[in-house]
C-alpha cells in the first residue's frame, strides 16, 4: 500500500508540473497577446490623434483664413472711405480756390 500511496504521489506531482508548466505558458502566451493588443490600441490611439491634431489645425487654418479675409474686406473699405474723403476735400479745397481767384 505504500508503494501504491509513493505512486500516486509521484503520478500526482508529475501532473502538478505538466500543469504548472501549462499554465506557465499560457500566461505567457496571455502576456504576449496582452503587449501585442496595447502596442496595436497604441498605434490606432497615436494615428487618431493624429488625425485629430491635423483636423484641429485645418480648422484653425480655416478660421484664421477667414479672419483674415474679414479684415481685408474692412481695410479696403476704410481705404476707400479715406480715399473719397480725401478726393471730396481736395474737390471742395479746389472749388474754395477757384471762388477765391474769380473774385
Amino acid at each position: 500500500m505504500a508503494g501504491e500511496v509513493l505512486e500516486l504521489i509521484a503520478a500526482t506531482e508529475k501532473k502538478a508540473r505538466e500543469i504548472k508548466k501549462e499554465a506557465e505558458e499560457e500566461v505567457k502566451s496571455l502576456l504576449a497577446r496582452v503587449k501585442e493588443e496595447g502596442e496595436k490600441l497604441l498605434a490606432e490611439t497615436k494615428e487618431e490623434s493624429l488625425r485629430a491634431g491635423e483636423k484641429l489645425q485645418n480648422l484653425v487654418r480655416a478660421e484664421t483664413d477667414a479672419e483674415i479675409a474679414k479684415e481685408k474686406v474692412q481695410f479696403d473699405q476704410e481705404k476707400d472711405e479715406l480715399i473719397n474723403r480725401a478726393r471730396q476735400r481736395m474737390d471742395e479745397t479746389i472749388q474754395w480756390a477757384m471762388e477765391r481767384i474769380v473774385k
